[in-house]
């Protein structure tokens, strides 16, 4: 059974991290098992783009890496409510590491941000937002499982806007299904 680190940055709320663990393992239906971190980990100020009054999502995922290097866990996946961005675009919703082949074991760190999955939403819209986080962290957690993006109505289309993640499914598309259940049986063996 491998295992998935659920990990707050900053003052992350732990009951979604609970929510999600519990709803995961519908969307991931393979020998995975889901722990919630009983802390949140700090986000380095350093990290903060005062220009872009947002995070550096690259750096704190290669800080995650060092962290989390000799881990018991196959991937870690990490929730911030920061505003998060790479180089060459405005905002990410997530950023995530993927496999450099089918057979790498070593443990591999995804980032989801929830700072813009409240967009356009009343507090009333409560499940919304759970289903724009949950379909953000299906598609970075599928990078980490060896997926690229998908041009299909998949959970692995790329998402640029909110409207573009409120479009596609929470699920995978029966090929991106197949990918991942073929390299899980690869590390499984």
């Amino acid at each position: 059974m491998l295992k998935i680190l659920l990990q707050g940055l900053g003052e992350f709320e732990i009951n979604l991290l609970d929510w999600l663990s519990g709803s995961l393992p519908r969307f991931l239906p393979f020998s995975i098992r889901f722990k919630v971190s009983d802390r949140c980990l700090p986000v380095s100020i350093s990290y903060y783009n005062s220009k872009r009054l947002q995070f550096n999502a690259s750096q704190i995922l290669q800080d995650l890496l060092s962290l989390f290097k000799k881990t018991c866990f196959f991937r870690i996946l990490a929730l911030t409510n920061h505003d998060i961005y790479v180089e060459g675009l405005n905002f990410i919703f997530g950023l995530a590491q993927k496999p450099h082949n089918m057979f790498e074991k070593t443990p591999l760190v995804a980032l989801v941000s929830t700072s813009r999955l409240a967009a356009g939403l009343r507090e009333s819209d409560s499940q919304i937002f759970k289903e724009r986080l949950l379909k953000e962290v299906v598609h970075e957690l599928g990078h980490t499982l060896s997926l690229d993006h998908c041009t299909r109505d998949c959970v692995m289309r790329f998402s640029n806007t909110i409207s573009e993640t409120d479009l596609k499914p929470a699920y995978f598309c029966s090929g991106c299904f197949n990918k991942i259940r073929f390299y899980m049986s690869n590390l499984l063996k």
